[in-house]
């Protein structure tokens, strides 16, 4: 079976769990003012913690939970990175999770990919061609940034395999974005950062309406220090005015932030959790006050757990088991 014929059971197992209709997905997107693309890693990593005190986060973080403030993003691709690895449908902690954001409050929009750009079309001018130039633009300048940036170039299964060594022989078909992407659904393996990439590409559409807008602030939550590098570094190739816009959340940047908010009180059930999250030691950048520059400093995951309760400044940028 396809991964798109997987993802489809899913969606239908998941009954009303999350808003499926694309056009209102992206009309939700639109009048949000905190968007928030989860990334599987983040989901499964936060088991270790209680729901109800993530939860508790965002909200402050947003300012409320209404549809207006702040909407929580599933892509296709990470949903199906969710399933059970039996049945198509959700694994039963990680469907208990979406259950408790949706009975929180909180809007759950499931995103599918190769539809982005359509039901993006109707808010601005563009040609179908348009759309497919820019598309292939992208991929194009972010050769260096996202594997499947290559993979569209090298992989001669693909759809339209060839265009962009052509000269741009961009197609005018209004399904050209479209069969690429779901191929690209399709050819995912468990160890790629498929879900990861489209979710970039996703935002670089998103980006080419909301651009010169402040009121949408785009959040990228997710684990995977080397995704959100790559996520990163194609935002500053493509988009460099809407990195303003842009933010990531790590699990450790998550829960230094509720330690500060009074959300997490326990240091002991803190350091319990982070240490079957991110193992014994861990290396950070400690921010040191000015003029003094910042440090890398390899830490026991004891001695991290302190530093937060302590409030100090510091980020993770490494771990070891």
């Amino acid at each position: 079976m396809e991964v798109v014929d997987c993802i489809s059971d899913m969606i239908s197992a998941s009954g009303d769990l999350f808003e499926t209709n694309q056009k209102k997905v992206i009309a939700s997107i639109l009048r949000a003012e905190k968007i928030i693309f989860l990334d599987t890693c983040f989901v499964t990593k936060f088991f270790y913690f209680e729901t109800e005190d993530l939860l508790k986060a965002f909200e402050k973080i947003a300012g409320g939970k209404e549809k207006s403030k702040i909407v929580f993003i599933i892509t296709e691709l990470v949903l199906y990175e969710l399933k059970d690895s039996i049945e198509n449908k959700l694994q039963e902690k990680n469907e208990k999770f979406f259950c408790n954001i949706s009975e929180y409050g909180f809007s759950l929009l499931l995103l599918k990919e190769e539809k982005i750009c359509e039901n993006i079309r109707p808010y601005m001018s563009y040609s179908a061609e348009a759309w497919n130039r820019r598309f292939s633009n992208l991929i194009h300048d972010n050769i260096a940034n996202l594997a499947l940036a290559g993979r569209i170039r090298t992989d001669c299964r693909m759809p339209y395999y060839g265009f962009q060594e052509m000269g741009f022989n961009i197609p005018d078909t209004g399904s050209f974005v479209k069969d690429i992407i779901v191929y690209l659904k399709n050819v995912k393996t468990s160890k790629d950062s498929m879900a990861e990439e489209l979710i970039a590409i996703s935002l670089f559409f998103i980006f080419e309406l909301t651009q010169g807008s402040s009121r949408n602030e785009f959040i990228f939550c997710s684990d995977d220090l080397g995704a959100i590098a790559r996520m990163n570094k194609s935002l500053q190739t493509s988009y460099s005015n809407m990195v303003c816009r842009f933010g990531s959340i790590t699990v450790f940047s998550m829960v230094r932030y509720m330690v500060s908010e009074g959300i997490l009180n326990s240091k002991d059930k803190v350091l319990d959790s982070l240490r079957k999250i991110m193992g014994e030691t861990v290396k950070l950048v400690i921010r040191n006050n000015l003029p003094f520059q910042s440090v890398e400093k390899k830490i026991s995951i004891e001695e991290a757990v302190e530093m937060i309760f302590a409030n100090e400044k510091i980020d993770l940028i490494g771990r070891e088991a």
